[in-house]
């Protein structure tokens, strides 16, 4: 059954604030995430005016440091796939007969 009535104040912010990085393509997930771990660093509810000033400003730079540490984290575990690769020695599928 849908909500009825007007949101809380509390979601209405992490609301307009998923609503302004979903139209960039973050996903909500990221979104949540670092605005809690913000929220958390600055001392809780009341670093929400510092979070919206300058359009999510804070919040935007935290998404791209997420997003470059992810990036970062995929890069290297490619590496040491290859590397894992590389080390394997190669078998052949068929047998030779020595004469």
């Amino acid at each position: 059954m849908p909500q009825r009535g007007r949101p809380k104040k509390r979601d209405r912010r992490i609301d307009a604030a998923i609503d302004h990085f979903a139209a960039m393509g973050y996903a909500e997930r990221d979104v949540t995430t670092v605005v809690a771990e913000l929220l958390e660093a600055y001392e809780g509810p009341e670093a929400w005016p510092f979070l919206e000033d300058g359009s999510y400003y804070v919040v935007q730079e935290a998404l791209i440091e997420k997003q470059e540490q992810e990036e970062k984290q995929l890069l290297l575990e490619h590496k040491q796939e290859e590397e894992q690769e590389q080390q394997q020695p190669v078998r052949s599928s068929g047998s030779l007969a020595l004469e």
